[in-house]
């Protein structure tokens, strides 16, 4: 997926400026969740972070953030899906 600053810069509208030079890294962090937040609804459980530039290291910092609750979260989804079948 790409962020909203996957390119250097450029403008939308007529006005509107969006891209890397303009991106706040909790914005990155943001899309990030949302792509994840997506890929869990579609029912994956094991999804790999990469990440280029500074897509790597918004990745990075975003992996470190939820390393505390991702194995607690994957052994409730687990212990459902045990339930169910």
């Amino acid at each position: 997926m790409n962020r909203r600053g996957h390119d250097i810069g450029g403008i939308r509208n007529g006005r509107d400026s969006y891209g890397g030079a303009w991106e706040k890294f909790g914005d990155g962090q943001l899309d990030i969740a949302g792509g994840m937040a997506e890929l869990l609804r579609r029912g994956h459980s094991t999804i790999a972070l990469l990440g280029h530039s500074f897509g790597g290291i918004s990745t990075a910092a975003y992996a470190a953030s939820i390393l505390k609750w991702w194995p607690h979260w994957l052994s409730v989804r687990r212990a459902a899906a045990e339930r169910t079948t």
